[in-house]
């Protein structure tokens, strides 16, 4: 198999509406031609081995593990390059998904491969390094992908947590990346420290609050707080972005006040149901959207998951209820 050409496709193409910034190799198959992937003994077994990443390829299938099933039923060395080239520009950071496989018209073996990129130089290796790793496989060697995934990282760990805190990234996908960029307490920690620059994480969010309030001016309530709070969805993330907190402790204490303003009070009245709610604090210009489970309230308990922060007044779903805070 060999390369004819590669070619940086930057703008308005005829390969894709959306797509502007794409990698289009010439791919000449060779004696491929005539030896699909089922042809090749081991070939499907060794490429889950190598790269069992490429399970969350849909392919034409449309389902997770599509890509293997075209693999194992026999498909052509060029769709496998260019799924191949793909992957290891996600493994190495890159937002990358997009790619077509195409006869030359009137050439029979010859192929345009198209990618998208995010890398012009790096992508161009991604297609090179596609091709080596499809002969490793071929030639029951081992590709060595951690090695090429870290000469395709133009980007250090800094930027791809960057990416991660700027983004949501699929959990699936970050475990993929985690693969080699590092472990995923030493990814926690960095954000950490990233977020800590210009916000104090001074300590952790909230985990339970005892009302101020007795319920019915008897019981004592106590209130226990889950926070959708991820690497790929950070909430401390968003209380330094888009809020004008300086630290965990001044947010939590603000909405603390904030529960104990609508609660035992709303109890049996608004709040009658589990159900999803929102508390905009109008001095602070925020909304925080959390839902509200009373499944154990027989034991004077209550949940709350907060599920995001939102600058402003931006709830208008009229599935959840709004308590406005001033």
């Amino acid at each position: 198999m060999t390369i004819k050409s590669i070619n940086i496709i930057n703008g308005k193409n005829k390969w894709s509406n959306t797509k502007k910034k794409l990698v289009h190799i010439v791919l000449d198959l060779g004696s491929y031609e005539e030896k699909p992937s089922n042809k090749i003994d081991g070939f499907y077994d060794r490429l889950k081995k190598y790269l069992p990443s490429l399970k969350s390829h849909r392919c034409s299938e449309g389902k997770e593990n599509g890509f293997f099933y075209r693999v194992k039923k026999g498909t052509w060395m060029g769709h496998i390059i260019e799924h191949i080239a793909l992957e290891l520009q996600t493994l190495a950071g890159y937002n990358t998904g997009w790619g077509r496989t195409r006869g030359v018209k009137g050439k029979k073996g010859v192929y345009n491969i198209v990618f998208n990129y995010e890398d012009e130089e790096k992508g161009k290796l991604a297609a090179k390094e596609a091709l080596n790793v499809v002969n490793d496989i071929i030639n029951d060697k081992d590709p060595n992908i951690d090695k090429i995934v870290n000469k395709l990282k133009s980007k250090s760990l800094k930027e791809t947590i960057k990416r991660i805190l700027r983004e949501e990234i699929d959990e699936a996908r970050l475990s993929d990346i985690l693969r080699v960029t590092g472990n995923k307490n030493d990814l926690h920690n960095y954000i950490e420290k990233e977020i800590s620059k210009d916000f104090e994480i001074d300590r952790e969010l909230p985990t339970q609050l005892t009302l101020k309030k007795r319920y019915n001016n008897r019981d004592k309530i106590k209130v226990y707080f889950n926070w959708y709070d991820t690497l790929e969805h950070s909430l401390k993330r968003r209380i330094k972005e888009r809020t004008n907190f300086k630290s965990v402790s001044e947010f939590s204490d603000v909405l603390k006040d904030a529960i104990n303003s609508i609660l035992p009070d709303e109890l049996g009245v608004t709040i009658s149901e589990n159900g999803r709610y929102a508390i905009n604090l109008t001095e602070n210009n925020l909304t925080v959207v959390f839902s509200i489970n009373l499944d154990n309230f027989e034991n004077k308990q209550i949940d709350i998951n907060v599920i995001t922060v939102l600058p402003k007044n931006q709830i208008d779903k009229k599935n959840i209820i709004n308590f406005f805070v001033y």
